[in-house]
């Protein structure tokens, strides 16, 4: 380890992984280094600036003779140097752009040509790999392929033979015995290149700790700096402590906070997450979900799923779902009613509840009243569509994909059920949404000035503003009423008997029916339903699931918003644009929340397979090949087919 002694000095120091104990090695004066390497036969080394601006490197053998090496790196003398990694027969450098090396003499022998994307150069005891990874982005501009390529370097540091990764390694360090290890979604894991072949070996989502500084002692011994304090990783002892699965895709930052702060409160249980985003390859983005999805079929079961990226009806109908209703019966600590009813409502399936939504968000339409009126219904939206043009009204970022999917959500029940086995894609109501959709953009310029939904709105640039009313719902109230003239109404998704307001879950967990742990499961979904995590705000970005936590949090917020009134920065088609909320009144934000989380009557989330279905059969129409009636016939056959097979 390298830092200062109680003089100020720098210098190496080791530490006694048994005792636990810090001893000085080396003394290397006061000045400081710009970076650390070691040989593989012991040596260290510091790389330092000398006062011309001339990098040294100061070495100190294992029998503690020292030495001083000026480097004559020839034209990229004054270039910054980033990292340097010593080998027995030289240094490596790193610039950050650009990869060189020197021999053991400090003289340039190599120079590996301009790097795109993050580097890594890996000692091993026995060979050196180069590392590359090059992300979308460098690729654009080297005409490289994404991925990543670890190339082996000769002892006299020429290049040798290259082999291309397919896993999505976010970095890699050296092990022991000459592994070569990487690090993808937080687990360890050893890597073979030639056979393309990876081990998990420590999976550190299971706790708190980062691995940014992790460094591998011995075969099952890990060491790490966590907050200025040095923690030793070892294999787990078992005992009195069960281990929960928790099988994800992409795990968010919300939910690992949340999982790191209940395996460090919890005397009993640890959640273990399984991030298939992990099987992710870089030729194949989706290999991961396509395996999650086969072990789920296969019967691969975790103790609970998270399922942002699933459909949990589907998986209840298939019985791989626990219903948690009569976990609340038998716990004095929640119950059923605590839960507010538009998440306990809304989450229901089949006359059970399969699914844990600790937080959510309020999805709805707004507008000015002079366009929408107090209310409005499906023929007043189309008549508006017609006579303004649908891209006035959401702006032109708003697909015709993303309009498919907001109908199967805030229409689904007009449309679909799962549960007996129906549906009505060919009433007037949705014809008359697909020639709607006909006239929104089928894509748009992501390079170009499209604004956001309330700059433009501000701008006077789009009429109506599709909501997410999550955490900052106060605030976000009084610029829409700012925007609108004091005058946004919350008029809903257009619907012939829905209320146009649905509720987006910031997390869905489900407890597996084939879990041995299902006390220690709910023991989890309880520490997500307690106060403190529900009135954390930093936990989940959303409100909280729970009444009297929504009610303190709504208060606190409206109380922070009097007393300062919220403002906002945007973007419209012109430009920049700075704006203020409406002066807060606590009794009438509360009346519209109130009717907003009352009226919630859907789930921001639609059944990705009936999208594609509607997309697919919609296209001739859209291409102008058939009516719209006739792509309703062809949607309404084919979904009926699905469903019948899905849930029947």
């Amino acid at each position: 380890m390298y830092g200062r002694d109680a003089d100020g000095k720098t210098c190496f120091f080791i530490y006694d992984t048994a005792k636990g104990e810090m001893y000085q090695l080396y003394s290397l004066g006061e000045q400081p280094s710009e970076a650390i390497a070691a040989s593989p036969n012991g040596s260290l080394h510091t790389l330092r600036t000398a006062e011309d601006g001339q990098y040294y490197i100061c070495s100190v053998s294992p029998e503690g003779t020292a030495s001083r090496l000026m480097l004559d790196l020839g034209k990229y003398s004054n270039g910054m140097i980033y990292d340097f990694y010593a080998t027995d027969a030289g240094f490596i450098i790193d610039f950050g752009n650009r990869v060189i090396a020197a021999d053991s003499e400090g003289k340039l022998i190599q120079d590996y040509g301009e790097q795109f994307g993050a580097v890594w150069v890996v000692v091993l005891s026995d060979k050196t790999f180069l590392v590359q990874i090059v992300s979308q982005d460098s690729a654009v501009v080297s005409g490289k392929n994404p991925g990543a390529v670890i190339t082996e370097l000769n002892p006299d540091f020429s290049m040798g033979q290259s082999y291309r990764v397919e896993a999505q390694f976010t970095k890699f360090f050296p092990g022991v015995d000459g592994q070569l290890l990487g690090i993808m979604n937080r687990s360890v894991y050893s890597y073979d290149p030639a056979s393309g072949h990876s081990t998990a070996l420590i999976n550190t989502l299971a706790n708190n700790m980062g691995t940014e500084n992790i460094v591998c002692l011995s075969d099952e011994l890990y060491f790490t700096l966590y907050e200025g304090a040095p923690y030793l990783w070892r294999p787990s002892t078992g005992g009195s402590i069960t281990v929960l699965t928790l099988a994800t895709y992409r795990l968010s930052y919300d939910m690992q906070r949340a999982i790191e702060a209940f395996n460090s409160s919890s005397s009993s249980y640890v959640i273990n997450p399984i991030d298939y985003a992990a099987y992710d390859a870089y030729s194949s983005a989706n290999s991961g979900m396509s395996r999650f999805a086969a072990d789920i079929i296969s019967g691969t079961a975790p103790d609970i799923y998270d399922m942002s990226s699933l459909s949990p009806n589907d998986l209840a109908a298939k019985g791989l779902l626990e219903d948690i209703r009569p976990f609340f019966g038998k716990d004095s600590a929640v119950s059923y009613d605590d839960l507010l009813p538009c998440v306990s409502r809304n989450a229901e399936f089949m006359g059970g509840l399969y699914e844990l939504i600790p937080a959510f968000s309020i999805v709805t339409v707004c507008g000015d009243i002079s366009v929408t009126g107090e209310a409005w219904g499906m023929e007043d939206f189309v008549s508006l569509a017609k006579a303004r043009g649908s891209e006035i009204l959401f702006g032109a970022d708003y697909t015709r994909s993303d309009f498919l999917s907001d109908i199967l959500c805030f229409l689904k029940d007009d449309l679909y059920s799962e549960e007996n086995l129906t549906c009505n894609f060919t009433s007037d109501s949705f014809v008359s949404m697909l020639e709607v959709a006909k006239d929104l953009p089928d894509s748009f310029d992501r390079d170009g000035n499209q604004g956001e939904p309330m700059g433009r709105a501000y701008a006077g640039d789009q009429l109506l503003v599709i909501t997410n009313l999550g955490f900052s719902a106060v605030d976000e109230i009084s610029l829409l009423n700012g925007i609108f003239g004091g005058e946004a109404q919350f008029v809903g998704f257009p619907s012939e008997s829905s209320s146009g307001i649905g509720i987006r879950p910031c997390a869905r967990l489900g407890m597996s029916s084939g879990s041995a742990n299902k006390d220690g499961v709910w023991e989890f979904f309880k520490f997500l339903m307690s106060d403190s995590v529900q009135l954390n705000a930093g936990m989940f970005d959303g409100l909280p699931s729970v009444s009297s936590c929504y009610d303190k949090v709504q208060r606190q917020k409206i109380s922070k918003a009097i007393e300062k009134l919220p403002e906002a920065y945007g973007v419209s088609l012109t430009g920049p644009v700075h704006f203020f909320g409406s002066e807060v009144d606590g009794a009438s934000i509360t009346e519209t929340m109130d009717m907003l989380v009352d009226e919630a009557d859907c789930i921001m989330s639609c059944d990705v397979s009936i999208l594609n279905i509607v997309s697919a059969c919609a296209e001739p129409f859209f291409a102008g090949a058939i009516s719209a009636r006739e792509a309703a016939a062809n949607i309404q056959s084919r979904a009926s087919i699905y469903i019948s097979e899905q849930y029947g």
